[in-house]
């Protein structure tokens, strides 16, 4: 028997032999996808809130905490920054 090697998060679970190979190979692969799309949907759905909580705010508000209105989207996608 010979193994597929696929590059996921570790290399004992990346390897799996074509006896294991089967209906149920795949399942793991495809949870974790659906699971990583749930994570970037929910944090997406989040920046959007965050920006229209921002948006919704008067410009003597924003200046009060730092941001320019024109400023909104970048703040809120690059938080890390500045």
């Amino acid at each position: 028997m010979s193994v597929i090697s696929f590059t996921e998060r570790s290399a004992e679970s990346a390897s799996m032999s074509f006896s294991e190979s089967g209906p149920s190979a795949g399942r793991g692969f495809v949870l974790q996808w659906l699971f990583d799309a749930a994570a970037r949907i929910a944090e997406h759905m989040r920046r959007q809130r965050a920006i229209a909580a921002l948006q919704a705010l008067d410009d003597r508000h924003l200046r009060d905490i730092g941001i320019a209105r024109c400023e909104i989207w970048y703040r809120v996608n690059h938080p890390q920054e500045r």
